[in-house]
């Protein structure tokens, strides 16, 4: 029997499908800044308030598709890790059951993942002979081992972004199989280089600002700019100029500071890229290790390729 990552690059390759209308629809969306934004001058504390006024509604059914989407991805990964114990079995991917692609946020959901496929005393049965380097590869990817300079090299600690991908891209699909459709709202972008403060007037001093990090309603506050005191004339910025300073994006409902929609599964995708990748040799017709998760940094670190991207 033969086995290849073909499946689990199609199921990519779906999600991908799903991906770029939305995404272009998405960007479409953000590029034609459908709110308009007002300001609030206070004269004796020298604050400028920020408040966005019609705002456009977001798609209806993008939640939907973001589903779809992230569905596929998850399902990309649950393929390899069927395919890997076919590898080690012998048995036909179709009659695998009970195997998923481990992402923990603990080591001991791992270990009970790894005793429970193996065979443990809680729950004897015959072993699946997954060999080490499998197991070892899959552990050094889990959440939990993002801060270990031991796996990732202590130059690297922090900007390893994979395997936290690789778990928001798990909790989303949780989220959407079992208990909500993904709303999606609108947020100010907060990533620096894409907001622009406008060239104050002569005398403006900033000593302050802050943007809203929730999500969006009618009348809501975007944001505020503090000026030395005292203000030095009457000064108004233009609905360009404040769109610039407040651009606003459609987001996900998720704990983390980055919660655009594109940015987000943009990443999904270049993590669950980076883990078919890793494990590309195993399936070269002559089986070699996966590759070393070190080989990801230098395509798959904080740069990431174009969703769909293999290496050669």
């Amino acid at each position: 029997m033969t086995l290849s990552l073909e499946d689990p690059w199609r199921k990519f390759e779906r999600a991908r499908a799903h991906y770029e209308p939305l995404a272009r629809e998405i960007e479409t969306f953000e590029q034609s800044h459908p709110y308009r934004i007002r300001c609030e001058v206070n004269k004796q504390t020298c604050q400028y308030s920020f408040y966005v006024n019609g705002l456009a509604s977001v798609g209806n059914d993008w939640g939907l598709r973001i589903g779809d989407v992230v569905h596929n991805l998850r399902s990309s990964l649950d393929h390899l890790a069927v395919l890997l114990v076919a590898l080690c079995t012998g048995e036909e991917p179709s009659r695998i059951e009970h195997v998923d692609f481990p992402i923990f946020d603990k080591p001991g959901k791992f270990d009970n993942w790894k005793s429970n496929l193996l065979g443990g005393t809680s729950k004897p049965k015959t072993p699946v002979p997954l060999l080490p380097g499998y197991v070892t590869r899959l552990e050094e990817l889990q959440p939990y081992n993002a801060w270990d300079p031991s796996i990732w090299g202590a130059a690297n600690t922090g900007f390893v972004i994979l395997p936290w991908m690789l778990e928001r891209l798990s909790n989303f699909d949780n989220i959407d199989k079992h208990r909500s459709i993904h709303p999606t709202w609108h947020q100010v972008e907060w990533v620096p280089g894409r907001f622009q403060l406008p060239k104050f007037p002569d005398g403006f001093v900033m000593i302050g600002s802050n943007s809203s990090m929730e999500p969006l309603v009618e009348d809501a506050q975007v944001g505020g700019w503090l000026f030395r005191s005292p203000l030095p004339l009457e000064w108004q910025p233009t609905q360009v100029e404040m769109k610039s300073a407040f651009p606003l994006q459609v987001c996900l409902n998720d704990p983390s500071l980055v919660k655009g929609v594109r940015e987000v599964l943009g990443n999904c995708f270049q993590a669950v890229a980076g883990v078919l990748n890793l494990f590309e040799p195993v399936f070269a017709g002559i089986p070699a290790p996966p590759l070393p998760v070190l080989s990801l940094l230098p395509t798959y670190g904080m740069r990431w390729p174009s969703p769909g991207t293999r290496r050669a």
